[in-house]
C-alpha cells in the first residue's frame, strides 16, 4: 500500500470531521494565546513612547519650577532617544539661558 493510499484511507469522511474540529480548536487556542500575550507584552516602540512621554512631562515640570539644568538634561535624553521630537527640541530651546 502506497503512502498516498494510506493518506486517502485516513482522510475518509469521519476522520475529516474530526481533523477539521481539531484544526479549528487549535486555531482558536493559538489565537487566544496570542491575544493574551500581546495584551500583557506591549510592543517595544509603545514602551519607548510611554517613557518619552513621562520624561517630557518631567522636563516641562522642571521648566515650570525654574530648574533649567535638570530640564535640559531630561530634554537632551529625549532627543538622544528620539531626535525628531519637536516638543523636546522646543523644551530644550526654552530651557537654554538667554
Amino acid at each position: 500500500m502506497s503512502v498516498w493510499q494510506r493518506i486517502s484511507d485516513f482522510l475518509n469522511e469521519n476522520n475529516r470531521t474530526k481533523l477539521a474540529f481539531l484544526g479549528m480548536f487549535a486555531a482558536s487556542v493559538l489565537g487566544g494565546a496570542w491575544t493574551v500575550y500581546t495584551h500583557f507584552h506591549p510592543a517595544p516602540s509603545q514602551i519607548n513612547e510611554d517613557v518619552i512621554k513621562e520624561q517630557r512631562i518631567e522636563g516641562e515640570n522642571f521648566l515650570n519650577t525654574g530648574r533649567y539644568d535638570d530640564a535640559k538634561q531630561i530634554f537632551e535624553k529625549i532627543i538622544k532617544a528620539s531626535p525628531d521630537d519637536d516638543q523636546a527640541l522646543w523644551g530644550l530651546k526654552i530651557g537654554l539661558p538667554t
